[in-house]
């Protein structure tokens, strides 16, 4: 029973900290682009209370030239005003949601692998945590 719980940490520890380290070394390391940098100027006019507007040259609200959806924006605001104006704040941000994502994958094929689970039933737990 104990081997059966180490088996289970680990299962869902390991690749955890593997991804954590590769993504906290990629966002390190990682140069804002045009694109990244202009929707990382949405999330911080959003942080600013100016609103979802772009600023390139003038304020667009609800600009449709923006590539990126709400989902990552709107953390990506909440992180601006946490830690400031960074370069690193927008990456860390596809850092955390994909962590998120990562986890919730993770944790529905330990419980698929321990428990049995039926599809719909995994997907009932995901969704509800």
């Amino acid at each position: 029973m104990k081997r059966d719980k180490t088996f289970l940490a680990l299962t869902f520890a390991l690749p955890i900290l593997v991804f954590l380290l590769v993504g906290w070394a990629a966002v390190r390391n990682h140069v804002p682009l045009y694109d990244d940098a202009y929707n990382a100027s949405i999330a911080k006019n959003l942080s600013l209370d100016l609103g979802y507007v772009s600023s390139y040259d003038v304020l667009i609200k609800f600009n449709p030239e923006v590539t990126t959806g709400p989902i990552l924006i709107m953390p990506a605001a909440v992180f601006i005003k946490l830690f400031g104006n960074k370069y690193w704040v927008p990456a860390f941000t596809s850092l955390v949601i994909s962590f998120i994502a990562f986890v919730v994958i993770t944790l529905v094929i330990v419980l698929y692998l321990k428990y049995g689970y039926s599809l719909g039933e995994q997907l009932a737990i995901a969704f509800f945590i």
